[in-house]
């Protein structure tokens, strides 16, 4: 080995594989190779990265300002929102520690009980914005965990990008309730960040696991979150400080759970899963994020070859695999979280495919992974380059395509419940009926008048009164969960019942749902309001886990009663 002299010191020279190469007065060892050598850094062109980090963040710009102002601002609340609106006060710790759906949910109803004491009902907007950004800093981790695994900077850029306009994951991105998924993401997402670092325990590690505890009080999607975190941890650190980031919120989680002791979702067939249904969920969630992640399955089966490919070239060519620990341990989240979820949800959905909310966390776990695959090929074959980012602006293009296609997500369904519920909340007839009326299943018009009272609830839009018809059956009947007493009799089809104001009902069915029922049709009994000419004019549905025994509080119509799933036949209790 012979030795070269700089500045009074020697300096091996290496021949063969190695040379010195001296830039800027620095010493630099390269790698001479045919194959490229992920140890190296690779030196980059700053202009270049910095270019790319701005048209990204300029796309979150505009694509921010495109969902509030376009394409989700037709939205207004609906479902579950009105749980965090009507029956969380916010002022005791009950409120906000109790669970919603089985899932730890505290600092989104800080966020929603905060929002209303400054916007109460008169702007949908704050409580979009806050989901908008939530959503648009998790493609920008997104990013962040793409560019550490050494994905080139455009390449990163457009992958990332895939997940900024997920027209599939749309409930993420519209549906302001859903910041209990979304922080659990975003926070999940920091932790993971903040602990993918070399060397002993430091205030990354310690922030990193606030993150964490933030994250598990949003959701339960942080109890797969924690683990992927854990596994990244282990590979790059070691399992001492993967039990750092992960013991501490289990045993936070588990005091939460004995001290809160959350209801459940109902199972209306009393049982587990069979080995068969979960088989079939999780295969269809294979199926429908790969339709979600590629724009349809044709494309998305395309990029799931380009996955398999490029990580049989890093195994070939590349011996440090911890630099993709994060990726990988995001890709597992994804097997995990569909595992997880077959046990918990199947009977609350059978299938992935119209799950909104779930395809968007499939396709926020696996695009890490994909771009690190996308990045080996190009650089294997950097004149294919073009070709093999192709699918991915397809993607980007069909996705984008995909919003406000499926209901309830409908500019028209979102109309009709502002116009329905702003016109009953300063009617008349909602000031006769009794408080514990429940016009909505989350909500009482008790809760509304006060509201009203309350400066919270703005004057009906122009039109509205077109909606008055709709009113007497929203306020029908008061729910709730007493007893069901009375003789139990099976109605047939065709049977009219007319409303007498203070009459007491009760309601069940003769047998379980058939498998496959959607959630809002298990165990739930219609009634259709029929007109003059015999002909239904309207219908209002109640769930039977919220109570199984009604009372009327209208007078004079003529309902004809029925289950909502055809698998099931109706007992009316009088």
């Amino acid at each position: 080995m012979q030795r070269q002299q700089k500045g009074g010191r020697s300096i091996p020279a290496i021949s063969g594989r190695y040379t010195i190469v001296n830039i800027n007065n620095k010493t630099i060892l390269a790698v001479k190779s045919r194959q490229p050598v992920r140890d190296v850094p690779v030196l980059r062109s700053g202009r270049r990265e910095r270019l790319a980090l701005w048209m990204f963040i300029g796309y979150l710009v505009l694509a921010g300002l495109l969902i509030l102002f376009r394409l989700g601002s037709y939205h207004w609340f609906f479902g579950d929102e009105w749980s965090f609106l009507a029956e969380r006060d916010g002022s005791n710790l009950q409120d906000l520690f109790r669970s919603h759906g089985e899932h730890w949910v505290t600092l989104p109803i800080i966020s929603y009980r905060i929002l209303y004491s400054l916007f109460g009902l008169h702007s949908y907007l704050p409580y979009q914005a806050v989901l908008v950004a939530s959503h648009l800093a998790c493609a920008g981790l997104l990013r962040i965990v793409m560019r550490r695994a050494g994905v080139g900077p455009w390449v990163a850029t457009l992958v990332a990008s895939v997940f900024v306009l997920l027209g599939p994951g749309e409930e993420n991105i519209v549906w302001a309730f859903q910041i209990t998924l979304v922080f659990a993401l975003l926070f999940g997402m920091c932790h993971l960040v903040l602990s993918d670092h070399d060397g002993p325990l430091d205030r990354r590690d310690w922030f990193g696991l606030l993150a964490g505890l933030a994250g598990l009080m949003s959701s339960g999607l942080s109890l797969v979150m924690i683990p992927v975190v854990g596994f990244a941890v282990f590979i790059r650190r070691g399992w001492r400080l993967a039990l750092f980031h992960t013991a501490p919120l289990g045993a936070v989680y588990l005091v939460w759970l004995l001290l809160s002791n959350p209801e459940r979702i109902p199972n209306p067939y009393g049982r587990s899963a069979t080995v068969s249904e979960i088989i079939a969920f999780v295969w269809s969630g294979v199926l429908a994020g790969l339709q979600a992640i590629g724009g349809n399955l044709s494309n998305g089966l395309l990029l799931s070859v380009v996955l398999f490919i490029g990580l049989v070239l890093i195994g070939k060519t590349d011996s440090n695999w911890r630099r993709i620990g994060p990726c990988a341990a995001l890709f597992f989240g994804a097997l995990m979280f569909l595992a997880g979820t077959s046990f918990s949800r199947w009977y609350v959905a059978s299938v992935i495919d119209q799950q909104s909310r779930y395809l968007y966390l499939l396709v926020a776990f696996g695009l890490p992974l994909l771009a690190v695959a996308a990045d080996a090929l190009i650089r294997r074959w950097r004149i294919l380059a073009a070709l093999i980012m192709l699918p991915f602006g397809v993607a980007l293009v069909l996705n984008l395509e995909g919003f406000g296609t499926r209901a309830p997500w409908t500019p028209a369904y979102h109309q009709r419940q502002k116009e329905t519920i702003l016109l009953m909340a300063h009617s008349k007839l909602a000031q006769q009926v009794p408080g514990d009326v429940r016009p909505n299943i989350w909500f009482t018009i008790g809760w509304l008048r006060e509201a009203v009272r309350a400066n919270k609830v703005p004057q009906p839009p122009v039109g509205a009164e077109s909606r008055a018809d709709d009113l007497p059956m929203l306020l029908v009947a008061a729910q709730r969960k007493d007893k069901v007493s009375g003789k139990c009799s099976l109605i047939a089809a065709g049977t009219i019942l007319e409303t007498r104001a203070g009459e007491i009902v009760g309601f069940k069915f003769d047998v379980p749902p058939a498998p496959g029922t959607p959630y809002f049709m298990q165990n739930a009994v219609v009634f259709d309001r029929i007109g003059d000419a015999g002909s239904s004019i309207g219908s209002i549905g109640f769930l039977e886990s919220f109570g199984a025994t009604l009372e009327f509080s209208v007078d004079g119509l003529r309902l004809a009663p029925h289950a909502a799933s055809s698998s099931q036949k109706l007992l009316l209790c009088r």
